[in-house]
């Protein structure tokens, strides 16, 4: 296992909220109630868990690009990254698909192999697309675009003034882009359309990190200053959030998409970078249990993984309908971070032992796949 000392444990632990972010996603109380109305208050939750996957497209960008300070060695790290991952993030993946569409009937509450989905494997492969039980695999998929893309985006990010100006000239672009398609939203019109000539939404999560890692990696800077303009960029992404979705619900109806709960609005870009730069500013704190951070970091990927077959499967037990009735149905600010807060516990944990276990089971296939080519 990677030690704390070898690993940032502020960055670690920043996965760790970010794997927890997605779990409640999966799990969320909807704004909009059965009747048509909407509730601020689950809003304001929704708001706070819309920073999951951006978090892990950030990280993805803080490290992706580090070590590629020439044209030369594009293609050596591009043979490297592709290596990468197929064995650490698409082969395990595709394994959690073959099991899924097994298990898929049991998930559901319905006898084990009765109605086998193998069209999810089969778009997984051959489509690079995540259905059904599988849906939330929808990022491999993603970071499948990252790594095919991975020449062009290491030339345009290197740390050089030409190919800083010219990222960020396209930076400011594409983040104008998304500010027109929240004004969009806002007056439920659609008026512009740039985005087959601008970045989309998970390359600029991709270089925004990026951004950020330069700005960690060149000259000194005050960590207090990051820190505050991290927490102010939280803070008032969030305000956005809530204050504008009210807005669109009230004046247009809760009929229309929950648009500022998703990753494609600005005030999401905010508050997800500064997360990220608030965490990022903390490097050098001396954190409480760093091994434990550096633990559930090491196995968030694994966790993310079988969540969502964890949350089937507790649904078709009615836990989930259990513990939203203890909390009189999720409609105080109170009930609702307790019903968060248990039952993404459970699902955390559960992910967790299946994620070790399958760690494991998968690192000794590897370990027997390579004897079986040197006998060979």
């Amino acid at each position: 296992m990677t030690t704390a000392n070898k690993r940032n444990v502020a960055i670690e632990l920043l996965r760790v909220l970010a794997c927890f972010l997605v779990i409640m996603a999966h799990i969320q109380l909807k704004p909009v109630i059965s009747d048509g109305t909407f509730s601020w208050k689950r809003i304001c939750f929704s708001s706070l868990i819309g920073d999951n996957v951006p978090i892990f497209f950030l990280i993805t960008g803080f490290y992706m690009f580090q070590t590629v300070n020439a044209e030369e060695y594009i293609f050596q790290q591009y043979k490297r990254k592709v290596k990468n991952f197929l064995r650490t993030l698409w082969f395990p993946s595709l394994l959690v698909v073959i099991i899924t569409c097994i298990i898929n009937s049991w998930l559901h509450g319905n006898p084990l192999g009765q109605d086998i989905s193998w069209g999810w494997l089969h778009n997984y492969v051959f489509r690079i697309s995540a259905n059904g039980t599988c849906g939330h695999l929808w990022y491999i998929c993603t970071y499948v675009r990252f790594i095919v893309f991975f020449p062009i985006l290491a030339f345009i990010c290197q740390d050089k003034p030409a190919h800083n100006r010219v990222r960020r000239i396209y930076l400011l672009l594409s983040l104008f882009h998304i500010l027109l398609s929240d004004a969009e939203y806002l007056v439920q019109k659609e008026i512009f359309d740039f985005s087959k000539i601008v970045f989309d939404y998970y390359f600029l999560y991709l270089l925004i990190g990026n951004e950020i890692g330069i700005l960690f990696r060149g000259k000194e800077m005050s960590k207090r200053k990051i820190l505050y303009g991290g927490v102010a960029l939280y803070v008032l992404g969030n305000l956005l959030r809530i204050t504008l979705q009210n807005y669109a619900f009230e004046h247009w109806g809760t009929d229309i998409k929950s648009w500022f709960m998703g990753l494609e609005c600005l005030p999401t870009y905010m508050s997800s970078c500064g997360i990220f730069l608030l965490f990022c500013s903390l490097k050098n704190i001396r954190w409480k249990l760093p091994h434990v951070w550096a633990f559930l970091g090491k196995y968030s990927f694994y966790i993310y993984l079988f969540h969502f077959m964890v949350i089937r499967k507790l649904q078709s037990l009615q836990v989930q309908s259990y513990i939203l009735d203890m909390h009189d149905g999720g409609t105080g600010f109170v009930h609702i971070g307790f019903y968060y807060i248990e039952f993404g516990g459970i699902v955390f944990t559960i992910s967790l032992l299946l994620g070790i276990i399958f760690q494991k089971f998968y690192a000794l296939l590897l370990k027997t796949m390579r004897k079986i080519l040197m006998c060979r």
